[in-house]
C-alpha cells in the first residue's frame, strides 16, 4: 500500500487540482443555501464534479432526496451504501463514498483512481455478501488516510498543499484526497506485454472478417437432433487472445469494476465511452470484451465486426503517448 506521496505530483497537477477546488467549493457553498433535492443547479454541479453520470431520473432523486434529508446529520459508509442498495439494487460505494464526505468532509472518497493509487481492491462482483466486504474495504480505506496522516510525508505534502492552494475551508482529508485525485489511476505499465498488444492494431486496422472468424450455423441431424453452431477464430486473432491473457491488463473482478466507471453501459455508446476512457477503464473494458466470450458465444465476433477491439488498443496507445 501507498507509504508516500510524491510531493511534486501537486505541482505538477497543480491546475488540476485549482479547477477541482474551485468546483468543490461552489458544491459545498450551496450546499446548505438550497434544497439539493430540486436545485438543478446544485445537481449539474455536483454531478459533473462527481462524475455520477447514466442513472434514471428514480436513481438520481433517491440520491438527492437521501443527502438533503442528512445533509445536517451524522452519517456512516455503511448507512448510505445500504440505503442505495434498498432504493436502487445497485452497490454503490464510490457515489456512496460522496454523498458521504459532502455531508462530513472529514470522510474520504471511494475512488477507482485512488484505490489504485492505494492498491486496494472492490469486491468481486460475484463474491458473498459483498456489502459488507464493501464497507470493510472502505473501512481500509479510513485506515489508510489515518497512519498517512501522521507521517512527515502528509505534514509536508499539507504545508506544500496549503501554499499552492490556500483554503481554511478544506480538510485536511479533502487536501490528501484531492491529491491522490489529481494524480489519477496508476500509469500504462511499458512492458513486452503490453507492446505486444500494440502490435496487433495493423492487424485490426485491416481486418478481413471473413478469415478472421467462421459461423459454422446450426445444423439438424437425419434423426432429429440439432446442433447449435459455433464460431472458430483464427489462429492470428487468437495470438491476441493469447497476448492479452499474459499481459498486466487483466482485471480480476471486471464485471463490479465495470459497473463502477461505466454505469449502465448496456445502454451507453461504448465507442464513446472509450474515446476518453482513462487507463483503469480502457482495462476493464478490455478484459471484458475478452471474457465475455466464455459466456456469450459470438461476442468475440462482434467485437471485431464493431472495431471494439481496434479501438480499446488505439485509445491504450493513446493514453501511454
Amino acid at each position: 500500500m501507498l507509504e508516500k506521496i510524491d510531493i511534486s505530483a501537486i505541482e505538477k497537477n497543480a491546475t488540476k487540482i485549482n479547477d477541482g477546488v474551485k468546483k468543490y467549493m461552489n458544491i459545498m457553498d450551496r450546499l446548505l443555501e438550497c434544497d439539493v433535492s430540486k436545485d438543478r443547479t446544485f445537481q449539474k454541479a455536483y454531478n459533473g464534479f462527481y462524475r455520477l453520470r447514466q442513472r434514471s431520473a428514480e436513481w438520481y432523486q433517491a440520491y438527492y432526496d437521501y443527502l438533503e434529508q442528512h445533509k445536517n446529520s451524522d452519517l456512516e459508509f455503511k448507512e448510505v451504501l445500504f440505503y442505495l442498495y434498498e432504493k436502487t439494487g445497485k452497490i454503490e460505494p464510490s457515489f456512496s463514498s460522496k454523498l458521504l464526505a459532502t455531508v462530513n468532509p472529514d470522510m474520504p472518497v471511494w475512488d477507482m483512481n485512488v484505490l489504485s493509487q492505494l492498491s486496494l481492491k472492490a469486491p468481486a462482483y460475484s463474491s458473498n455478501d459483498r456489502l459488507n466486504k464493501t464497507v470493510d474495504v472502505y473501512y481500509a480505506l479510513q485506515g489508510w488516510y489515518n497512519n498517512y496522516l501522521r507521517t512527515p510525508n502528509a505534514t509536508e505534502l499539507i504545508e506544500r498543499f496549503d501554499t499552492l492552494f490556500p483554503n481554511d475551508r478544506l480538510t485536511t482529508i479533502k487536501k490528501v484526497d484531492l491529491a491522490l485525485w489529481s494524480m489519477g489511476a496508476r500509469k500504462i505499465p511499458n512492458t513486452a506485454g503490453v507492446k505486444r498488444l500494440y502490435s496487433f492494431i495493423p492487424y485490426f486496422e485491416n481486418i478481413d472478417t471473413d478469415k478472421a472468424f467462421q459461423f459454422s450455423g446450426t445444423k439438424k441431424s437425419d434423426d432429429g437432433v440439432i446442433e447449435i453452431g459455433y464460431y472458430t477464430y483464427s489462429e492470428e486473432f487468437m495470438d491476441f487472445i493469447r497476448a492479452f491473457n499474459k499481459s498486466e491488463l487483466m482485471v480480476a473482478d471486471y464485471p463490479s469494476a465495470l459497473n463502477e466507471r461505466v454505469p449502465d453501459w448496456q445502454k451507453v455508446d461504448i465507442q464513446k465511452v472509450i474515446k476518453t476512457a482513462d487507463f483503469e477503464t480502457v482495462k476493464v473494458i478490455l478484459t471484458k470484451l475478452v471474457r465475455v466470450n466464455r459466456f456469450s458465444e459470438g461476442s468475440w465476433a462482434s467485437s471485431i465486426k464493431s472495431g471494439l477491439f481496434l479501438a480499446v488498443l488505439q485509445r491504450l496507445k493513446a493514453l501511454q503517448e
